[in-house]
């Protein structure tokens, strides 16, 4: 019994450090912008959060455009296709690419409020 909870931990724990996730939020933004643009990084997950209204351009790019690793050229591929998506009028949907899965979510095609998550499975 404890070798098999002990397995499940184990393979809990692997499943899980496989992810990385690449995010892109928009709150409450202007129609010329935000106030507030952070882009937070860690081992394995980047954040872009942009908040309420301002002047302040929201990143369409992960990395402030320099090249990362290869799954951050990916990442930044989906971003394109999901901005570009919801400014075409699809407000919402998900779509794949090999081993990664974007969800993009908007308001309107301004993206005011739009979250777009890009994961890696």
């Amino acid at each position: 019994m404890k070798k098999i909870i002990l397995l499940i931990v184990l393979v809990g724990f692997a499943y899980s450090s496989s992810f990385a996730i690449y995010s892109r939020t928009m709150k409450n933004c202007g129609r010329f912008g935000c106030s507030s643009v952070k882009e937070l990084r860690d081992e394995k997950n980047v954040t872009i959060t942009c908040k309420n209204p301002g002047v302040s351009e929201c990143p369409t790019v992960f990395g402030g455009g320099q090249q990362g690793g290869p799954d951050e050229v990916i990442a930044n591929e989906l971003l394109q296709f999901a901005i570009t998506t919801i400014q075409n009028g699809t407000l919402s949907g998900e779509s794949s690419n090999g081993n990664f899965i974007v969800v993009w979510q908007s308001d309107n095609i301004q993206m005011t409020n739009s979250s777009i998550i890009i994961t890696k499975i």
